[in-house]
């Protein structure tokens, strides 16, 4: 998660990995609905 929130992660990056985690178990979606990652998966778009 916290790699996720790094200023120095390319957006399209964050993006995709934040996309391929979605699709993982519901202990790792319920992970990834921080508001901080919600906001940056936001500005990436």
């Amino acid at each position: 998660m916290k790699f996720l929130l790094l200023d120095e992660l390319p957006n399209d990056l964050r993006f995709s990995l934040h996309k391929d985690l979605m699709s993982g178990g519901k202990t790792v979606r319920k992970m990834m609905q921080a508001k901080r990652l919600a906001e940056l998966m936001l500005a990436a778009m």
